[in-house]
């Protein structure tokens, strides 16, 4: 269901079902990934064990910052690319798949258009952060952080600088948003989980 927003008429609101039901699952969120969703932080993060659902809150929470920034460019990152095509991007398109979002896959770039919003998904590897280089960014996501090192979030932090953000529904300027889908961060020394 499509609902323009009151104060921009080309923008579009969606409502996105979680997962699909099945005979032992409504297809809804889990609480603590509610949770995830409802948090206004820059930055917020997720982690859990197998089967907690990490993955899918990341790609949801994407496709929802895609939706309120219009007409930008984020980012869903992985430590490697076969991660990427194999479980995140996997994801991603199964859940745009069962809300029928229209969206081009650009297979050679590794990128996803969503027509609705008119956003770009890039989805990277993070082994080869140098690459990241000249992208301007709304937001970033990503997913098994742990296997990431910091100078891959640190260059991607620094591409949250797209100046056409969206900024009608939330307190943060522009939606900019960085999301980890799961992972610790053990960057120098300190450890917190996320």
């Amino acid at each position: 269901m499509l609902a323009p927003l009151r104060s921009q008429p080309l923008v579009y609101e969606r409502e996105i079902q979680y997962a699909e039901p099945t005979e032992t699952s409504s297809g809804d969120a889990f609480e603590w990934q509610l949770e995830f969703h409802r948090s206004p932080s820059l930055f917020k993060g997720f982690s859990g064990p197998v089967g907690s659902g990490k993955s899918r809150a990341l790609c949801y929470e994407a496709l929802k910052l895609s939706y309120q920034n219009r007409g930008c460019t984020g980012v869903i990152g992985a430590p490697t690319y076969p991660m990427l095509r194999d479980s995140t991007l996997k994801t991603f398109r199964e859940l745009l798949d069962i809300n029928q979002v229209p969206y081009r896959f650009h297979k050679s770039e590794y990128a996803l258009e969503l027509l609705e919003p008119r956003s770009q998904i890039l989805f990277r590897s993070l082994e080869n952060y140098e690459r990241i280089r000249g992208t301007n960014l709304a937001w970033f996501g990503i997913d098994e952080l742990t296997y990431c090192k910091l100078e891959a979030w640190l260059r991607l932090e620094a591409r949250l600088r797209d100046p056409r953000p969206n900024t009608a529904a939330d307190s943060h300027p522009g939606h900019r948003r960085a999301l980890i889908g799961s992972g610790t961060i053990h960057w120098a020394g300190q450890e917190s989980a996320l």
